[in-house]
């Protein structure tokens, strides 16, 4: 059990040093590649020492580099997914500078279903709703003054098939077609025309 002062210190550590956020990550499957969002926190520090006893109490991934032009390496120590809801939640009361962002980020985390589900699978209004929650956090980050909203991504993908006009997203082994009967039809025309082309020679 971690101590309300251990919390504490890790609140003012974050608030300092620390990146709350949400990221698009990207994931790969069954040929198809495709993002989601994914909720991240990091503290960054030269201290190693303070960074590997936090990573004892909250696990985390910790990353040590050194710059060419940096005498101290510095760590860097991320959590994401249900790690970075268990960090949030624990230095919440504690918090002081990103209150308003461990906000948003635990109101993201409880769109999130305990087994995340691929984007394609997401109503559009949920992708809209995480959208508005990982812009919020941008602002207050002041990370790009500039911010634009990522499009849902079955019209970001939208295709228009060449061979029956109809529209749709690409997937699998179609390639640029709607369907694997399209595909059909345009090889056998491709054949068709071909054939013109050595007769017509």
């Amino acid at each position: 059990m971690k101590t309300k002062t251990q919390k504490a210190y890790l609140a003012g550590l974050i608030d300092g040093e620390g990146h709350i956020g949400i990221t698009m990550a990207h994931q790969q499957k069954e040929s198809e590649k495709w993002s989601t969002h994914s909720l991240i926190v990091t503290v960054s520090n030269t201290h190693l020492e303070t960074l590997a006893w936090t990573k004892s109490l909250w696990a985390g991934t910790l990353v040590i580099r050194k710059q060419p032009k940096q005498s101290v390496p510095i760590g860097n120590l991320r959590w994401s997914s249900r790690q970075a809801v268990e960090v949030l939640k624990d230095i919440q009361p504690y918090s002081r500078i990103k209150a308003a962002q461990i906000g948003l980020a635990l109101q993201f985390s409880s769109l999130i279903e305990e087994r995340e589900q691929a984007t394609k699978f997401i109503s559009e209004e949920e992708w809209d709703l995480r959208e508005e929650l990982r812009l919020a956090i941008r602002q207050l980050n002041r990370t790009d003054p500039s911010l634009e909203k990522i499009p849902y991504p079955i019209e970001r993908d939208k295709r228009i098939c060449p061979v029956c006009g109809m529209s749709f997203r690409r997937y699998g082994t179609t390639k640029g077609y709607c369907s694997t009967s399209c595909v059909y039809k345009a090889s056998w025309q491709r054949q068709k025309e071909k054939k013109q082309n050595e007769r017509a020679a």
